[in-house]
């Protein structure tokens, strides 16, 4: 069972300064205290031929030499390619087209 209390509402003189007082201080509040810390990674990159130009449609992956952790992503039409979310580590990038 909830029980609640209502008291009487207080006069506007009194709670202006009091939301106002609230404002400044919660605008003061550190941000890094609202930031989480991050414990993954990403690699990124492009895929060029020879010639320089981009490949699209290329196997990219990563692999964690310590954990032995594999994950593959294609190449997009600009050869880049993105793998997030990665665990901490030392990686193998390895690429080839089919």
């Amino acid at each position: 069972m909830i029980s609640r209390r209502i008291l009487p509402p207080a006069a506007p003189s009194k709670i202006l300064p009091i939301v106002i007082g609230l404002v400044i201080a919660l605008g003061h509040v550190p941000t890094a205290a609202a930031q989480s810390q991050a414990i993954d990674g990403t690699i990124e990159g492009f895929v060029r031929g020879q010639d320089g130009q981009p490949v699209a449609g290329v196997a990219v992956k990563a692999t964690n030499v310590q954990r032995g952790y594999e994950r593959t992503v294609t190449s997009d039409t600009a050869g880049r390619y993105f793998i997030p979310l990665l665990p901490p580590g030392d990686y193998v990038i390895a690429a080839s087209k089919q």
